[in-house]
């Protein structure tokens, strides 16, 4: 392995390669962390604790909701067994590792269940589903992966929905092999509650296959609360990142896991 430097805290470690973080997280978005774990078994088997808590965290937060828990769970163990990471100490790993499978778990469970409420995606006989939402038209956003969705009636239901909201976009006829995606609820189309339009941020897939989407037809499902659980991930980062004025805190909260190992 290459020369240890010395980190935040004393900590030895090295540097990942480039662009291995962004091939996690590409594999992170597309649901598949099978997949990320198998890069970095490859590619920072030889960079012990190349990577920061805060970019794990970060990675972690991302995980598509329509992910499997069991192969999410495993790409937390897999990064921890690897010693990729880079934690302060071992309690404060052990702290990391066991609450964040808890929120990723929780987090994927509503993924599961709306997939499950939905049916098989993408098809199905009704065009209210979920959080009764009518087929949506889908029109070039921005650019990049924004996508606007209007209604053919007019006006959208009133529908518990608000920005930072995490979607399913099912699209029935699409042509494409893939045709359901994730993304972010960023902004209504439309003044006040006079709503005509959603604006979404596709993630997981490309600007190409967001323009063919234009024209295209697709229910949307109200996905799982991502906001609560990225602000849990991050919580949980700073809890377990090298110790700062909140040095007493954490010591009491990881105290459980300390002693564990007398």
């Amino acid at each position: 392995g290459e020369p240890l430097a010395l980190g935040r805290g004393g900590i030895a470690i090295s540097m990942a390669p480039p662009g291995v973080l962004a091939q996690l997280l590409d594999r992170v978005q597309k649901g598949t962390p099978d997949a990320a774990l198998q890069i970095a078994e490859k590619q920072l088997a030889d960079h012990p604790r190349s990577l920061a808590l805060k970019q794990v965290a970060r990675l972690l937060a991302n995980v598509a909701a329509r992910t499997a828990p069991d192969t999410a769970v495993e790409l937390v163990e897999g990064l921890v067994a690897l010693d990729v990471v880079q934690f302060a100490d071992k309690a404060g790993k052990d702290y990391f590792a066991r609450f964040a499978k808890w929120a990723m778990r929780e987090f994927l469970a509503e993924g599961q269940y709306t997939l499950a409420a939905m049916g098989a995606l993408p098809g199905g006989d009704s065009d209210r589903v979920g959080d009764k939402m009518p087929l949506l038209t889908a029109l070039p956003g921005k650019g990049g992966l924004d996508i606007v969705l209007t209604s053919q009636r007019g006006l959208l239901p009133h529908v518990p929905l608000q920005k930072g909201d995490w979607l399913f976009l099912s699209f029935l006829h699409s042509g494409l092999e893939v045709a359901s995606f994730e993304g972010e609820l960023v902004d209504f189309e439309g003044i006040g509650n006079a709503r005509n339009g959603l604006c979404v941020k596709l993630v997981g897939t490309s600007n190409d296959v967001v323009r063919s989407l234009a024209g295209g037809t697709c229910r949307v499902d109200k996905a799982a609360n991502r906001v609560t659980f990225v602000r849990q991930m991050d919580a949980l980062r700073t809890m377990c990142d090298v110790p700062s004025e909140l040095a007493w805190l954490r010591a009491t909260l990881l105290a459980a896991d300390e002693e564990g190992d007398l």
